[in-house]
């Protein structure tokens, strides 16, 4: 298997996991409980719901740009007429675009009891339902998503080292990967970068929870 086919099997699953994630897991941050907890009540209440019941059931059609962004990936990563590579990278970097403004946008502008801006409020009128700060389901889509724009991005001919160094410079392809690797340390770069991603995730949802008086 060469590596092009790899790359593209590789991010076809990233695509697929977040949809499943989308459809599986708890979207919302978990008041009580741990994940394990609350997977057997994912059709439960709307704290407990995963994305796709909190659109179909719990009236929060905003989240649907999360399905939408995943979805636009999976087609461009699938439908052979997609497959040349600057055509389907416009489509992982529009759908992965879709998916991340749409949220991120939703996520400030909604929150607990509703709009979080008085002008949303007068121009879309009242929402039915707020939400709650982002968790398990919600980092499942998002993690899949940012990797898809990084590969959209690519092939389109952005952020590719390799192209630069190896087939504009002239660097030897074996002298640039043996550098990259020696500058990697996978405990300082990778392990702190998980560290310090999971603890400031954590300290966003527990700020979005504290009460509006001590924000």
């Amino acid at each position: 298997m060469n590596a092009a086919l790899r790359t593209q099997r590789a991010l076809t699953l990233w695509a697929l996991l977040g949809l499943l994630s989308f459809a599986l897991l708890p979207w919302y941050f978990l008041q009580q409980g741990s994940l394990w907890s609350a997977l057997p009540h994912i059709a439960g209440g709307p704290e407990t719901a995963s994305a796709l019941l909190q659109t179909l059931q719990h009236e929060r059609p905003w989240l649907w740009f999360g399905f939408a962004g995943l979805a636009i990936c999976l087609i461009a990563l699938t439908l052979p007429f997609l497959a040349h590579a600057k055509r389907q990278g416009v489509f992982l970097v529009a759908g992965a675009l879709l998916g991340l403004v749409g949220l991120a946008i939703s996520g400030f502008a909604i929150g607990a009891v509703g709009w979080s801006f008085e002008f949303l409020e007068h121009w879309a009128g009242p929402l039915s339902s707020g939400q709650y700060g982002m968790g398990w389901g919600a980092a499942g889509v998002l993690l899949p998503l940012t990797i898809l724009l990084g590969a959209g991005l690519a092939r389109l001919g952005y952020c590719r080292g390799w192209m630069v160094g190896v087939l504009m410079i002239g660097v030897d392809a074996g002298s640039f990967w043996s550098q990259m690797q020696g500058g990697v340390d996978v405990w300082k770069d990778v392990g702190n970068g998980v560290v310090k991603s999971f603890v400031s995730f954590r300290q966003h949802n527990l700020l979005a929870h504290l009460p509006p008086e001590t924000n």
